[in-house]
């Protein structure tokens, strides 16, 4: 999954972009991991990493998910509308096919929780959310990729 979200409204000049994915090392498949930045007021803060396991709840046009940090956490939701996406499926270089369903409309919600701090929740409407899977999504019919 990867997301992309900016201008929170309270903080215009606000991003996040994020990619939560399970890497394989060897033949097993490690749990999920997130990596990627919350940027608020020219801070950048980082969020996952290798040993900082985030809960994830995903499917197509919803994702759920805590993403620990070193000093915050942040919990957020993403919304997406049928009409508002696009799926493809392409072919998978180790074999087989993967199905990918792009939005560039999607509403994403977020607080973020640190130490010492209030937590901080935001919303946008500009956010892009992308979920991809080598298995069906049932009832989505992947559009042709352009030829060349």
């Amino acid at each position: 999954m990867w997301l992309h979200a900016a201008d929170f409204g309270a903080a215009p000049e606000g991003w996040l972009e994020l990619v939560l994915a399970r890497i394989r090392a060897g033949p097993p498949r490690l749990p999920r991991t997130a990596m990627g930045a919350l940027s608020l007021s020219g801070e950048q803060i980082a969020l996952g990493g290798l040993g900082r396991r985030p809960r994830v709840e995903a499917r197509p046009g919803l994702l759920t998910a805590g993403v620990p940090s070193p000093a915050a956490r942040l919990e957020l939701r993403v919304t997406t509308e049928d009409d508002d996406a696009v799926v493809v499926e392409y072919a998978d270089p180790k074999g087989g096919a993967r199905v990918v369903r792009h939005a560039t409309l999607a509403r994403v919600e977020l607080t973020l929780h640190r130490r010492g701090a209030r937590e901080l929740t935001l919303s946008s409407t500009r956010g892009a959310y992308e979920y991809g899977t080598s298995q069906p999504m049932p009832g989505i019919v992947p559009q042709p990729l352009p030829e060349g």
